[in-house]
């Protein structure tokens, strides 16, 4: 079976070619094949979905495109006009048109793009580090994690081509952009914003921003509790024993643990937030991305700490990040008693950026392409220096 499809560049040949696909009981994520030529899926019947607008007639002719046309699958082919001779005699033509009065295919176009998400590309630039991923769904394809010194404008481009070549994607197979906004390097981050942006509305995909410090402190307690858990195995094969810290285990629900991410910020200050381990889920915040300065910022974790209900008290804090600055002062922080204390120096990691925008494609939730901004906590040093001048 032969369907023929044709209409104006976003009329809804695609959107219709994916609504039909998933009645056929194909499941895989279904994008233009405009670089591809054709992709093939699997469903009650094989499913063909060719989009020919970069050949001409004789090219396809050349590929023996009809081949496909007379097997036991249906083909869906896109902008078939160009391959008329081509097409059997019996096949449905369909063409698509919008009017005022026919909004259809607008309707379907919205109705697709709040469908869950699944190929995802992360972004983020708001530290020394400039941390990228692919993801499926939650799962990391592929990752880099370049110290570029706060040149990241000269490296964004090349590590996204990369990425999309080493996990095998297609930018018409990217299903969404995750971002980090920051806080962080007041001119980091907005490379990142900028080129996520500029992708989303080139490809019109869905674009979601989220907490580059929720990114850092997620890693960094996985990573320290990676580096605890293999200590202890190291510890267990020479028979070290000893006895078990508040955080590792026993019965009854796990214990909640607090997460201090840092980003230095200079003359005592950091990028910091608080948040609370959340077992295989996103840390849970507990006090918003600010810039603070270290030592009353520490000072009021301390008092916070003092004057919770002993049930509700962590059993670890983990102070992850650039610790190295903060790191005598982080030393001294005051904690009750049954409460451990983690430094844990820790770059950012482009698979938690990834796997916060996953979280947040997945729910359906996305950021205006045109809206978005970094979070950049406080005005630039020269624009604050401007305006005390004027």
């Amino acid at each position: 079976m032969v369907i023929a499809l044709d209409g104006d560049l976003g009329a809804g040949k695609t959107a219709f070619s994916q609504k039909f696909a998933w009645h056929l009981g194909v499941r895989d994520v279904v994008n233009s094949p405009t670089f591809t030529l054709i992709k093939e899926y699997e469903g009650r019947l094989p499913l063909y979905h060719m989009d020919v607008y970069r050949i001409s007639l004789e090219e396809a002719d050349e590929l023996g495109l009809d081949e496909y046309f007379y097997g036991a699958g249906v083909s869906l082919v896109e902008w078939s006009s160009i391959i008329p001779e081509l097409l059997p005699q019996e096949h449905l033509h369909v063409q698509i048109e919008t009017t005022v009065q026919t909004e259809w295919s607008q309707m379907m176009m919205e109705d697709l793009k709040n469908k869950p998400r699944q190929r995802i590309l992360a972004l983020d630039t708001s530290t020394a580090v400039m941390a990228a991923s692919v993801m499926e769904g939650h799962a990391l394809l592929e990752e880099r994690n370049e110290r570029a010194e706060r040149n990241h404008s000269v490296h964004v481009v090349p590590v996204m081509e990369q990425l999309l070549e080493a996990s095998g994607t297609q930018p018409g197979q990217l299903d969404g952009i995750a971002v980090g906004i920051g806080p962080g390097s007041y001119t980091g981050i907005r490379i990142a914003v900028t080129a996520a942006k500029t992708l989303a509305w080139a490809w019109d995909i869905p674009v979601a921003g989220v907490s580059s410090l929720q990114a850092l402190a997620w890693g960094g307690w996985h990573s320290g509790l990676a580096a605890k858990a293999e200590a202890a195995a190291e510890d267990a094969a020479a028979g070290a024993g000893g006895t078990p810290s508040a955080d590792q285990g026993g019965t009854g629900a796990a214990p909640v643990h607090w997460i201090v991410p840092l980003v230095d910020a200079r003359r005592g200050q950091a990028y910091t937030a608080l948040f609370a381990s959340a077992g295989s889920a996103a840390p849970r915040r507990l006090a918003p991305d600010a810039i603070r300065l270290v030592d009353g910022w520490l000072e009021a974790l301390a008092v916070r700490m003092a004057e919770a209900a002993p049930e509700e008290r962590p059993a670890a804090v983990w102070i992850v990040g650039e610790t190295g600055p903060h790191a005598a002062a982080a030393a001294e922080l005051r904690c009750p008693a049954g409460t451990a204390l983690q430094l844990v120096p820790y770059e950012l990691e482009g698979r938690w950026v990834g796997r916060l925008g996953a979280e947040a494609l997945l729910a359906g939730q996305r950021d205006d392409v045109h809206a978005l901004v970094p979070n950049y906590t406080q005005l630039a040093e020269a624009e604050a220096n401007l305006l005390r001048k004027g």
